[in-house]
């Protein structure tokens, strides 16, 4: 008896596939990994968040228990001060308000759900896209 395989892929927004899991596999990641991540930026969002945990008490003190703090505020704010003075480390700062809204949800019902590229709109064009021809 033969073994039927299922095409695993990722579709474009139209629907169509666009990267076959093979292919997907094949790929090696740490050399993407090495253009396309910054593990100086998580370093730095590590350090932070040993500082805040002295500084402020355990996140789930501040973001589950008692629930005074609000990350999601935290994170328009730490974008506003990078647009205004250009310091990434709001940036990092932004991150990690992020990343603690990933862990202690404040919206009712919160979950993590893949979605697929069209689920969201981005702002301008990816370099694929501009190749391709559709921007």
């Amino acid at each position: 008896m033969t073994e039927t395989k299922i095409p695993l892929f990722l579709m474009d927004d139209s629907g169509h596939p666009f990267l076959f899991l093979e292919d997907f596999m094949e790929k090696d990641f740490d050399a993407i990994l090495k253009t396309e991540y910054s593990n100086r930026f998580d370093e730095i969002r590590k350090k932070q968040m040993i500082t805040s945990f002295y500084k402020y008490g355990a996140l789930k003190d501040n973001y589950q228990k008692f629930k005074c703090m609000k990350a999601l505020e935290d994170v328009q704010l730490r974008i506003q001060k990078y647009k205004e003075t250009g310091n990434t480390e709001f940036l990092a700062d932004a991150a990690n308000f992020l990343m603690i809204e990933f862990m202690y949800p404040s919206i009712d019902g919160a979950k993590y759900t893949p979605t697929h590229t069209g689920a969201c709109e981005i702002a301008g064009f990816s370099i694929n896209e501009i190749r391709a021809g559709k921007a």
